[in-house]
């Protein structure tokens, strides 16, 4: 599965002019367990862990947990305008909580 952000967050309160969208943040690498939170000025940040299938000869075998953050005024479903980290190796899991 790859971590995949549909900007269309059922439950939200925050206000946005951006469209609803879709986008692929790591396209290159087998990820999992997507945790998405929007703050308070509506900024998207989000969390998620690579995997090794064995399969992808593109996966990374350290297994890095990345974290990813789109500014609130732009396009979200644009994979340029998130800029994404990789944190740690060996992650199974990510999760993600913003304080208010």
């Amino acid at each position: 599965m790859a971590a995949t952000l549909v900007a269309t967050l059922a439950g939200q309160t925050h206000a946005s002019s951006t469209p609803a969208g879709a986008v692929f943040l790591n396209s290159a690498s087998s990820t999992d367990s997507p945790s998405l939170r929007v703050d308070g000025a509506g900024g998207m940040h989000l969390a998620f862990a690579g995997y090794n299938t064995g399969i992808n000869p593109s996966d990374d075998p350290s297994q890095p947990g990345y974290y990813a953050y789109c500014d609130p005024n732009a396009d979200c479903s644009v994979a340029g305008n998130w800029t994404q980290v990789a944190l740690g190796t060996h992650v199974q899991a990510a999760q993600l909580q913003l304080t208010p």
